[in-house]
């Protein structure tokens, strides 16, 4: 499977990491790059240290560290089967994270294929379309950067 992504007019707002993401109904694989612009207004440095960025608002920098977790949460909260249901992972990464997704705890021929992964900034969902008995299992959440990783596990119980 090709993707391509195009930029028109790309400026340094466009600078940052794409993830590239692609299932095939029974496993997950990702892909994580970094596009960077440099101009008069922009330093980039090396993914271990932070990048400065010269703007009009204040930009806030922290220390690089490992990442951290800060929630794991499953959508609705009261789920029937049928429902669509999202496992939805919050994320701090600093510098921003190498890998960031899900793992089902299971046999990876077990995994259904009504089950999808969604990125977005410093987050990453499990969205589960019409929630089955298959769909039942423990999940878990990793993060990563060049300083460490972090991991939660999350169960998906059956509907009450």
């Amino acid at each position: 499977m090709k993707g391509k992504h195009s930029f028109t007019h790309f400026d340094v707002t466009n600078n940052g990491q794409y993830i590239c993401v692609t299932s095939d109904g029974f496993q997950f694989a990702h892909h994580v790059f970094t596009v960077s612009l440099n101009s008069e207004k922009t330093t980039t440095t090396t993914p271990t240290t932070t990048r400065s960025t010269t703007h009009a608002h204040k930009t806030t920098h922290t220390a690089p560290r490992p990442p951290t977790i800060l929630s794991t949460e499953v959508q609705p909260t009261n789920y029937h089967y049928g429902d669509d249901v999202e496992l939805i992972c919050r994320v701090e990464s600093n510098p921003p994270s190498d890998q960031l997704g899900w793992n089902m705890m299971t046999d990876p021929s077990r995994i259904p294929a009504n089950i999808n992964l969604v990125y977005g900034t410093d987050m990453v969902k499990v969205h589960i379309k019409h929630l089955t008995a298959e769909n039942i299992e423990q999940y878990q959440c990793f993060v990563q950067n060049s300083f460490g990783s972090d991991f939660q596990t999350l169960s998906l119980h059956p509907p009450k």
